[in-house]
C-alpha cells in the first residue's frame, strides 16, 4: 500500500511538473524573439507626470518603445521648467495731492500678489487773486 501511494503522489508531482514546463515554454520563446529583434521602428510616448508650477519644476517620463516586438528600449524623466508668475493690473487706486495711491498685480495661473505703490503727486500751487465780484483769476 505505501508502495502505491508513492508511485501516485511520485505520478502527480510528474503531472505538475510537465504542467508548468508547458505553461512556461511559449514565455520563453516570447523572450526569445524579442531579443532577437532588431528594433528597427521605434515608437516614442510620453507619460504624465507632476505639472510644473509658477514656482516649482514638474516632470514627464518619455519612453520609447519597439514597434515589431513592443519592448521597451529607454524611459527618461525629463524635468518642466518651472511656469514663472504672470502677473495682470487687477486693482488701483490713484494718487492724490498728499496722497500716495497703489497698483496691486495678482497672477493668473495662481492667485499670488503683489502691491507696488503710486508716490503721491506734489502739490501744484498758483499764486491766485480774488477779483472783486468774488472769483478767483
Amino acid at each position: 500500500m505505501k508502495k502505491r501511494n508513492h508511485r501516485r503522489r511520485l505520478a502527480v508531482l510528474l503531472s505538475w511538473i510537465m504542467l508548468l514546463a508547458s505553461i512556461s515554454l511559449p514565455v520563453m520563446a516570447d523572450e526569445t524573439e524579442s531579443s532577437s529583434c532588431s528594433h528597427g521602428s521605434t515608437v516614442t510616448r510620453e507619460e504624465a507626470g507632476e505639472a510644473p508650477t509658477c514656482t516649482s519644476d514638474g516632470s514627464h517620463t518619455v519612453i520609447t518603445v519597439c514597434e515589431e516586438c513592443g519592448q521597451e528600449l529607454s524611459r527618461t524623466t525629463v524635468t518642466d521648467a518651472a511656469l514663472g508668475h504672470q502677473y495682470n493690473e487687477t486693482a488701483r487706486k490713484d494718487a492724490s495731492c498728499g496722497k500716495a495711491g497703489s497698483v496691486t498685480y495678482t497672477c493668473t495661473r495662481c492667485g499670488d500678489h503683489y502691491d507696488e505703490e503710486l508716490p503721491a503727486p506734489e502739490h501744484d500751487y498758483r499764486k491766485t487773486e480774488t477779483a472783486p465780484d468774488g472769483t478767483d483769476t
